[in-house]
């Protein structure tokens, strides 16, 4: 990782019920890493967005210090200290002696229903938006589905990727440092940029390389990874990235041996999102070097744990690669069958659709 690259500390917060942006929100930074920011040497690091990892709680002030953009997403209700911890942040905002360069709400559409008695809760919120509203110059983003919501994202990281290149503000931005940051000006909970030191961190700079198509690079830095030893859940995500490096470079009998090991491990892991990939990482593999059989138990392997995980997203993919197969064995009524249950489904195939391990199983 170059030394010049400037990291943007991103604060994602958001309240129960909204699982699935949370995690889009996380596929989203980081696809727009590699596709836009790191060729500009920019990085933006998330902070919050991860299942199971809250942002820290009770900020101060200072707390700011190393918090770039802020972006707030609401649903139906207030959440307690929301307001609170906005304003602040507002004040950051304004403050040129900190970092802080802005304050996105995110609002989630209610159901019409919900507004027809939306109760005192529903009412503190739809009172904050409509001050929103009113202040005009306030910016705040409106999205009703999961699909809007990664488009706003986009949207607004674009922005900031042109501030980035155009500076109005007298603060600089922190740039990612070769070595460890010190004691005295960490944030407590706040993760670190994509580090070398550990395996987690040698797996996410793999993939930024893979999504940047710099494919010897990404191999290098999955190898790294392996020779830690631990902890496993790494391990097997380096493997399979590995098989999406090697299916790539058509080296399939060494790609196929990276995705059974990472197969392996996910079920001694029992993690069933692990396990769903690196069947489609096999079924991939199978296709490409022409061993359409395979290649179709593979991916029916994959849709029988995705269908037990009931992810829509994950099915689609499966789906998706069973009627890409279909029609190429010329079979145009099995093709169209799967076609029809991926519509059915009305949702977005997993990003990248096997072409990417994922980075959390």
């Amino acid at each position: 990782m170059p030394s010049n690259v400037t990291a943007y500390y991103v604060l994602f917060e958001c309240g129960a019920g909204l699982e699935d942006e949370s995690r889009v929100f996380g596929d989203v930074v980081h696809e727009y890493n590699a596709a836009e920011a790191i060729p500009r040497d920019v990085l933006f690091v998330p902070i919050g967005w991860e299942n199971g990892i809250e942002s820290p709680r009770g900020m101060l002030r200072e707390d700011f210090r190393k918090i770039d953009y802020c972006l707030i997403l609401l649903w139906d209700h207030l959440p307690s200290g929301a307001r609170e911890k906005y304003e602040l942040a507002l004040k950051c905002e304004a403050d040129p002696q900190m970092p802080m360069r802005q304050v996105v709400p995110f609002f989630k559409a209610v159901a019409e229903r919900q507004l027809q008695d939306p109760g005192e809760k529903l009412k503190q919120l739809l009172d904050f938006k409509d001050r929103l509203a009113a202040e005009r110059e306030r910016r705040f983003e409106s999205f009703a589905t999961v699909e809007e919501f990664s488009l706003c994202l986009r949207r607004q990281l674009s922005s900031w990727l042109v501030d980035h290149e155009r500076p109005e503000r007298v603060a600089e931005p922190i740039p990612l440092p070769e070595d460890v940051v010190a004691p005295d000006t960490t944030i407590e909970g706040l993760p670190p940029p994509p580090s070398e030191e550990t395996p987690e961190g040698l797996n996410q700079l793999g993939l930024l390389m893979q999504r940047s198509d710099r494919l010897d690079e990404a191999e290098q830095l999955h190898r790294k990874a392996l020779e830690r030893g631990f902890p496993f859940d790494a391990m097997a995500i380096a493997y399979g990235n590995l098989g999406v490096i090697l299916r790539w470079k058509r080296k399939f009998d060494e790609a196929e041996a990276m995705f059974r090991k990472a197969l392996t491990l996910s079920n001694q892991l029992d993690r069933p999102i692990g396990v769903a990939a690196s069947y489609v990482g096999l079924g991939m593999v199978h296709r490409q070097s022409g061993q359409p059989d395979k290649a179709e138990q593979m991916f029916h392997s994959a849709l029988r744990v995705e269908m037990r995980m009931n992810r829509p997203e994950g099915m689609v993919c499966c789906y998706r690669h069973l009627e890409a197969l279909a029609e190429e064995r010329n079979r145009s009524e099995e093709a169209a069958r799967f076609r029809a249950l991926s519509e059915a489904e009305r949702a977005e195939p997993e990003y990248p659709c096997g072409d990417l391990f994922p980075s959390r199983i």
